[in-house]
């Protein structure tokens, strides 16, 4: 009988610990308003001077900062009276919608926007969160604790630039008579409608717009067709699932 072929065994190299690279986690760097913004500030050219053209542009800019302060007097004016007021989850909704309403006009204070519009012969305007402005802590001290309660992050926080986002919305909420969810269609936006309408605008329900897509054509249908109240399985699914990821 042949013999089998005996089956060379690789040679042993041993691993040594300085050639192994280990994995180094790096801390996440937590985001601030002010990494998100870039602010222009004018300065010189190569040349050492500001050409006519940054000249022009310090001075339209300076031009528009004084329009946009007259502006907010003209609005306070306009606010005095009843309005509904239409409360979305993020700036850019907050845009897409107050222009797909009406021709609707900008303002802003502390640099939050906020958008005035009339339709119907109805006062509309349509301001903004920036997610959740409030988060669940816990009730009183020791371990464990099962009590929470919904605090602003700005409580929680000493330095949380949402808090001028929440006092945007305090403010605009004393006039308003009527009240109109449009944070985005699922548990989470309802939370954030929710806690909005009970503990800032201090009211127990609002209608609700409901869409899936920010187009001109679906928001004036949304709109049309408001739900009478918010979704009420939708917001105590939500709040449920943070106080058991709180837990």
């Amino acid at each position: 009988m042949a013999r089998k072929k005996q089956k060379k065994e690789e040679p042993f190299i041993p691993i040594k610990p300085e050639d192994v690279k280990l994995k180094v986690e790096v801390p996440v760097k937590e985001i601030r308003e002010e990494d998100l913004i870039t602010i222009e500030k004018p300065g010189k050219t190569k040349f050492g001077k500001m050409t006519k053209k940054m000249k022009i542009e310090l001075r339209t800019r300076s031009i528009r900062e004084d329009v946009e302060k007259s502006d907010s007097e003209e609005t306070n004016n306009k606010l005095k009276g009843d309005y509904t007021l239409i409360i979305t989850e993020k700036p850019q909704a907050a845009f897409k919608i107050a222009n797909a309403l009406g021709k609707a006009r900008k303002y802003s204070e502390n640099f939050v926007p906020y958008y005035y519009l009339e339709r119907d012969g109805k006062k509309i305007v349509v301001a903004c969160a920036v997610g959740h402005l409030l988060n669940l802590s816990g009730i009183g001290k020791g371990y464990p604790i099962f009590e929470t309660e919904w605090l602003a992050n700005f409580k929680s926080k000493k330095q949380d630039w949402s808090k001028k986002y929440y006092n945007l919305l305090a403010k605009l909420c004393k006039n308003a008579s009527e009240f109109i969810i449009a944070t985005d269609y699922d548990i989470e936006g309802e939370v954030i409608g929710w806690n909005i309408i009970r503990f800032i605008a201090k009211q127990k329900d609002a209608k609700r717009m409901k869409y899936s897509t920010l187009t001109t054509d679906e928001l004036n249908d949304s709109y049309k067709n408001l739900m009478p109240t918010l979704d009420w399985g939708q917001a105590i699914a939500g709040e449920t699932r943070h106080i058991l990821d709180w837990l």
